[in-house]
């Protein structure tokens, strides 16, 4: 007997949302620091999921970085692969609906964009978690909905 209402947002809304959601990620890591060692029963899959999500951001810029110092061809080649795939995250918003290159440029801008809220998530380790986490109210005649 449930009923769900599913509203579109904004994307300036959902990466907002998502940055908040991986914030918590930190916090859960901080409150229950156990949760990384080896008591932990389901420690590969919350390494896996929850905190590799956090620190991929991190790798790619690690890869990024390391990529200078590649010997030639390799380091032209996998610099010009990693502009070929963030310039078509930074194309995708100016491709009309419809293009053939719109199937490729959007995967790709949200897995950007994700990994941009995952960057963001560091935030809470160093601001106030009141200034990440906010309610959210209801319309009159409908219940509330959750961060």
């Amino acid at each position: 007997g449930a009923i769900a209402y599913d509203q579109p947002v904004s994307l300036d809304n959902e990466f907002a949302r998502k940055v908040r959601t991986l914030a918590g990620n930190f916090q859960i890591i901080k409150a229950y620091p156990a949760l990384l060692g080896p008591g932990n029963r389901m420690w590969l899959h919350y390494v896996s999921t929850k905190l590799a999500r956090l620190l991929l951001p991190h790798a790619l810029l690690l890869i990024a970085a390391a990529s200078f110092w590649l010997a030639s061809p390799w380091r032209e080649l996998v610099l010009g692969g990693q502009a070929l795939f963030y310039g078509l995250a930074l194309a995708d918003p100016l491709l009309p609906d419809g293009f053939p290159l719109k199937r490729l440029s959007s995967p790709i801008r949200t897995f950007v964009v994700l990994m941009a809220a995952s960057f963001c998530a560091v935030s809470i380790l160093f601001v106030p978690a009141e200034r990440l986490w906010r309610g959210v109210h209801a319309k009159p005649g409908r219940p509330a909905a959750g961060n």
